[in-house]
């Protein structure tokens, strides 16, 4: 009786690992209000883990607060190992990783119909090329870009929504070489 448990265990262990965990995350950022949420989920179980909605505020900073600012920076060395880290997790989860909705609504304007024209366009071609680089690292779904020209006057407006998911092997492979790295 207690092999059969511990199969029925062990069977159960080996399917939560093989699971997919999902993360959904959304953020827009409209007319000077920011909004994060972010969900988690294995399944059908799904959990939301934050959500961040503030209104931007203007204000002016002193040459006193930018000096503070400008010490605080990190040292080239500790951003070269961040993205060192970086890559070697992107390395690690090539083709593991899979991008099921990658969604992107942008509004923008500039004042003059030229300077938006050319902003647009700027701005399909980054984010095609984001597109492009995702593909080539991850397994991409579904996308879809939406720039739109305000020609009226400034605006910026941006909805993303992105929908990832790894199984939860990977995750735990990935936590054990991180582990490794730190240790070294």
């Amino acid at each position: 009786m207690a092999f059969i448990i511990g199969g029925i265990l062990i069977l159960l262990f080996v399917c939560l690992l093989l699971t997919p965990a999902t993360i959904e995350m959304r953020v827009i950022h409209a007319s000077g209000t920011h909004e994060v949420a972010l969900y988690a989920g294995i399944g059908a179980l799904r959990i939301r883990l934050g959500a961040n909605k503030k209104k931007e505020k203007q204000r002016t900073v002193s040459a006193e607060e930018h000096e503070e600012k400008q010490k605080e920076k990190p040292s080239i060395d500790t951003v070269k190992t961040a993205i060192e880290k970086g890559i070697s997790i992107v390395r690690y989860l090539q083709k593991k990783f899979t991008v099921k909705l990658f969604s992107i609504d942008l509004r923008m304007g500039l004042g003059d119909a030229a300077d938006t024209g050319i902003a647009v366009g700027a701005a399909y071609t980054a984010l095609y090329t984001l597109l492009g680089e995702m593909d080539r690292y991850f397994i991409l779904k579904k996308q879809r870009v939406s720039v739109q020209p305000d020609f009226s006057g400034l605006a910026f407006d941006i909805d993303f929504k992105g929908i990832f998911q790894l199984r939860l092997l990977y995750c735990l492979g990935l936590l054990i070489k991180i582990r490794k790295e730190d240790v070294k």
